[in-house]
């Protein structure tokens, strides 16, 4: 019994042992597997890939460095020449975004075809003084195509020399507008060529009386029977309105130094020009500024004076200050500038216009940059030969 003992307590004591040796190389085992999980964020590469996806540098040299492998030793007098022509190119592709080249023909209403007929007699009432209450003021009075189709005076003179306060905008290329006045009041060429000749402020004429002035100047009637064929009765207030809107469609001044850079001549616009052309971009002149009209079209709000502007015509104190915004072709030869006509040169308007509308201050240098610019809008005018007008 004694003797079963003691094996037994050796073979307890060697399984004791032995399974001390497992456990212990359990535990050394284990935390080896626990460390594992932790070590690998920290000897993971992202943060590396990181910083290097990030860096300015490697990213701004890449394309150097592949330039250079490609041919490195290649370059030859003639290509010394290419930045020079790409940053030609990419002056045109910007001036392209921005302006367009001015149409030959403006859009042409549907009921209000273009004829030759209508054309000069539209051109005759035009110039016909007795188209007004006084028999002194014709549509020329204001809009003298001697003078960029304006009259070059702050505020025009009407009927017994009362003036409505405004200044006349110019009627070269003014079919191209959606909107006509400053404040946008008339849609069309026709309705805005019925608006002078009856307001009181300027010719003083109502419809009825103009056409009864009209039908009493025999010389007419031939004139309205080519102009309207197969109306019985073809000398209305409507067709006066016609055929001057249809004359104006005539007073377009294309090919100016601008258009004829857009279309290819690098040389139409000198060197300062051009660089006040880059000028009126980078302060955002273009904004308003922009198309073949160097004008948006629309109304924006200019607080500048004390016309209250489209609101005028609204009474709606959301339209105060509301004004079309001017083009800029042929700018040299309407001034002086603004609905008020306050602004006497290009510069003091370029001033204004920075202050006011852009909220800066121009430097001179900017100021002559962008005076070049727009000095070069002239166009080729309209060759218009004053009619004879009939005799009463």
């Amino acid at each position: 019994m004694s003797r079963l003992s003691a094996q037994g307590r050796i073979f307890f004591a060697v399984l004791g042992i032995a399974l001390i040796l497992v456990i212990l190389m359990g535990l050394q085992d284990r935390p080896q597997r626990e460390i594992t999980p932790f070590t690998v964020p920290t000897a993971t590469p992202e943060p590396a890939v990181v910083e290097e996806e990030a860096s300015p540098v490697e990213v701004v040299d890449e394309p150097a460095t592949a330039e250079e492998e490609v041919a490195p030793e290649e370059a030859t007098p003639e290509e010394e020449l290419v930045p020079a022509e790409e940053e030609a190119e990419g002056t045109e592709s910007r001036a392209s975004f921005f302006f367009a080249v001015l149409p030959s023909t403006p859009p042409i209403p549907e009921d209000n075809p273009q004829t030759p007929e209508k054309e000069e007699l539209g051109k005759m009432l035009y110039f016909e003084p007795r188209l007004s209450q006084s028999s002194v003021i014709a549509c020329s009075t204001c809009h003298n195509l001697g003078l960029g189709g304006t009259d070059r005076i702050p505020t025009s003179l009407g009927h017994d020399f009362q003036t409505g306060g405004r200044n006349a905008p110019t009627v070269l290329n003014a079919a191209f507008f959606n909107q006509q006045f400053w404040d946008g009041r008339a849609a069309s060429l026709e309705e805005q060529a019925q608006g002078p000749i009856q307001a009181g402020v300027e010719m003083a004429m109502p419809a009825d009386m103009a056409v009864e002035r009209i039908k009493g100047i025999a010389g007419y009637l031939p004139y309205f029977q080519a102009a309207f064929p197969g109306e019985e009765d073809p000398i209305t207030f409507d067709n006066i309105a016609k055929a001057i809107a249809a004359f104006e469609r005539t007073l377009i001044t294309p090919n100016d130094p601008l258009d004829r850079y857009l279309l290819g001549d690098d040389d139409a616009l000198s060197p300062l020009a051009k660089k006040g052309m880059e000028t009126f971009e980078a302060v955002n002149c273009v904004a308003c500024h922009n198309g073949p009209m160097l004008s948006s079209g629309l109304l924006m709000r200019f607080r500048h004076g004390e016309d209250p502007g489209r609101m005028t015509v609204t009474g709606d104190p959301a339209d105060e200050f509301l004004f079309r915004v001017p083009t800029l072709r042929n700018l040299p030869l309407t001034s002086p500038y603004f609905h008020d006509g306050s602004a006497a040169t290009i510069e003091e308007a370029i001033n204004t216009m920075a202050n006011v509308q852009l909220n800066r201050e121009l430097t001179p240098e900017e100021v002559e940059a962008i005076s070049a610019f727009l000095n070069s809008l002239v166009g080729e005018q309209p060759q218009v030969t004053v009619p004879i007008l009939p005799a009463n």
